[in-house]
């Protein structure tokens, strides 16, 4: 399965508002597209819509709660670690 999509739209106030042929997006995508979101840069509650859709979608992936084994982290601490000292030399 694809990653899922979200379509944002962002409205310009002055002016025509800016659209996207959807019908054309969900033929393309139409496994991944989860939504449409139309956002305002200047009223927050179009924002915070996107945020909350934005999350829901990452709450859904199954590979976001993928358990890590400790060992995992401290070699990629090693790893920065060691560009560090390459960096500073």
């Amino acid at each position: 399965m694809a990653d899922p999509l979200q379509r944002v739209r962002r409205q310009r106030r002055a002016g025509a508002p800016f659209d996207v042929n959807r019908w054309a997006w969900l033929e393309k995508y139409a496994d991944n597209i989860r939504g449409f979101v139309e956002t305002d840069c200047i009223d927050p509650k179009s924002i915070t819509l996107l945020k909350r859709r934005i999350q829901e979608q990452i709450g859904q992936l199954k590979d976001v709660k993928t358990k890590f084994p400790a060992r995992w982290f401290a070699i990629k601490d090693e790893l920065r670690q060691a560009s560090r000292r390459r960096s500073r030399d």
